[in-house]
């Protein structure tokens, strides 16, 4: 069985070795499996590769790529060829033979619970999106900056969002914290500003009683924004935030005496409220100089 990799860094496995495509041999590997067609004329493969040169030189260079491209993925010890070249001059990936490839089977997986309720997801069933997250390594072909893969390189990342959103989700209903934080913060690597994703975090820390993770991944949200886009969290955000400012100040009420915890959380209240005053201070001082 022939077993292709072409998210993160291609590899090819065949049942006797591993090999590492790169460059050239990658992308065309890559555009045979993925790139939306059965097959592919030469000319069509040709125009993709090398956009621009001579048309003799280009077929040429298709030719010797085909040919590092068989070397680098046949085994002696299977029969069929992986890569079928027709008489009338069209090329194409053999999907006769026993084969996988990590990005249609992520692909397929993602796509089949994209309508599941994430209520109605089944255990095993959540076991399957995990794996199908972990098959996402890295981009497709990464490296390769040709026009053909970014289409499908880009819907392949916002498939990679759905699936990882699903597991915050479903992990979030579950109250398995841990996960569900690293599935947050997963997210968060890639797109800092999804205050969706903040605002749920920010919950499941005030549902599970850590106040001081809750305010410190408020004070997160509100440094990128204020940052990067000069904007405050939306108004639930912020009614989230007091809220569990209040929660703290009860539960510190309700001891005999606040825990370092609380003292943490008080402090970072009084940073946030010292921002707060000193953005104020600042956009009154320049109101006042212009008038």
């Amino acid at each position: 069985m022939l077993q292709v990799r072409l998210l993160g860094s291609p590899s090819v496995e065949t049942p006797s070795r591993v090999s590492r495509p790169a460059g050239l041999v990658a992308e065309l590997l890559g555009i045979l499996i993925v790139g939306g067609q059965d097959r592919f004329s030469r000319d069509g493969l040709a125009d993709m590769l090398w956009p621009s040169g001579e048309v003799d030189r280009r077929r040429h260079n298709l030719n010797t790529t085909l040919w590092r491209l068989r070397k680098a993925i046949e085994d002696s010890s299977v029969d069929e060829q992986w890569i079928s070249s027709s008489r009338n001059g069209f090329v194409s990936f053999n999907r006769q033979v026993e084969y996988s490839c990590d990005v249609e089977l992520f692909e397929g997986t993602v796509a089949r619970y994209r309508s599941t309720r994430t209520a109605d997801l089944a255990d095993d069933e959540l076991d399957e999106l995990r794996s199908a997250e972990a098959m996402y390594r890295g981009e497709l072909l990464e490296g390769v900056m040709s026009e053909w893969v970014l289409p499908h390189r880009d819907r392949l990342r916002r498939l990679h969002n759905e699936c990882v959103l699903k597991l915050l989700k479903a992990t979030r209903r579950m109250g398995t914290v841990e996960e569900c934080v690293y599935w947050g913060e997963k997210i968060l690597e890639s797109d800092p500003f999804r205050e969706d994703v903040h605002r749920t975090l920010i919950e499941l820390y005030e549902d599970t009683g850590q106040t001081g993770r809750a305010i410190t991944q408020y004070n997160r949200l509100r440094s990128v924004l204020q940052e990067e886009l000069d904007a405050d969290p939306s108004r639930e955000t912020q009614a989230l935030y007091y809220r569990v400012i209040d929660r703290t100040t009860a539960d510190a009420a309700a001891r005999s005496g606040p825990t370092p915890e609380d003292i943490g959380a008080v402090l970072d209240h009084l940073e946030t409220l010292h921002r707060d005053l000193s953005d104020g201070l600042k956009m009154l001082a320049d109101y006042l100089s212009r008038n």
